[in-house]
């Protein structure tokens, strides 16, 4: 087996060792969805709209908590790197007859391919036990592993540009809370008024909303409420109607998103010596 595999393996090990934070990471998000139901109420039952076995609110809500805890579990990334680069395994690992980025570059793949297998994990409690509706399959897959990556190459980039643990784990949260907030996530942004910057923000604002927005545009979900004179504060609420060209033109500007990060990425470890 290859150093790079060996590496890999021992990431995402290390990575799933601890059931009880990775517990966490799928119970919180599924929390927020249940805990925000039983608030909103059955919308089913106020509007009169009902969209087959499918819970609507639940529908609208998963994506945005998925997508979101992606940039939590890219946590992960730096708390390693830390360990093992900037802690007591540092010279043990400068004294092994590899280079740094050959354990860097397989801690990078690990923390994205658990990032992802979370998600599926989530998506399919949620979609046996929440009634989420999850739109086209494809286009859910191509965001998630988009969406994943992002966060990575964030976690990446918050471990070069700081210098102790507590600032990268500080950074961390401001960067996942102020994406759900600017999202419209936490806070639904559509009670601060119908305008551009708002619908902005809703559709186009954060790799967050771009990525719910091609979820639910992939089926008739964002066109649920058209022609009904119906205000609800949920994420991604006022999207154009149901359109896979969008939801293809959505990918498209997140993997150009990611295209960025990734070049930076490249020549801020080169300038780190990583």
């Amino acid at each position: 087996m290859s150093l790079f595999l060996l590496n890999l393996k021992h990431y995402i090990i290390r990575m799933l060792r601890d059931p009880k934070e990775i517990a966490l990471l799928l119970a919180i998000p599924i929390g927020l969805i249940i805990f925000n139901s039983i608030i909103a109420g059955d919308i089913e039952a106020m509007t009169g709209i009902t969209f087959g076995d499918y819970n609507i609110l639940t529908s609208f809500m998963a994506p945005a908590f998925l997508l979101s805890f992606q940039f939590f579990n890219s946590f992960f990334m730096y708390a390693f790197l830390y360990k093992d680069l900037r802690g007591g395994m540092r010279w043990r690992l400068l004294s092994a007859p590899c280079t740094v980025r050959e354990f860097f570059f397989p801690a990078f793949i690990a923390n994205w391919l658990v990032s992802i297998i979370l998600g599926v994990v989530y998506i399919i409690i949620t979609a046996l036990f929440l009634n989420v509706y999850w739109g086209n399959l494809f286009v859910l897959a191509a965001v998630l592993a988009i969406i994943s990556l992002i966060a990575t190459l964030s976690a990446v980039l918050i471990f070069l540009f700081t210098s102790r643990y507590s600032q990268a784990n500080t950074l961390g949260y401001v960067v996942g809370f102020g994406l759900m907030i600017l999202s419209g996530f936490m806070l639904p942004l559509q009670i601060l008024g119908d305008n551009f910057v708002i619908r902005f923000l809703l559709n186009y604002g954060t790799p967050l909303s771009i990525g719910q927005a091609a979820i639910i545009s992939s089926g008739p979900l964002s066109g649920i409420f058209d022609g009904f004179d119906i205000f609800i504060a949920l994420p991604g609420f006022g999207g154009a109607s149901y359109d896979i060209s969008r939801s293809l033109t959505n990918i498209a500007i997140l993997a150009a998103i990611a295209l960025v990060l990734i070049i930076i990425t490249i020549i801020a470890s080169r300038r780190r010596k990583i």
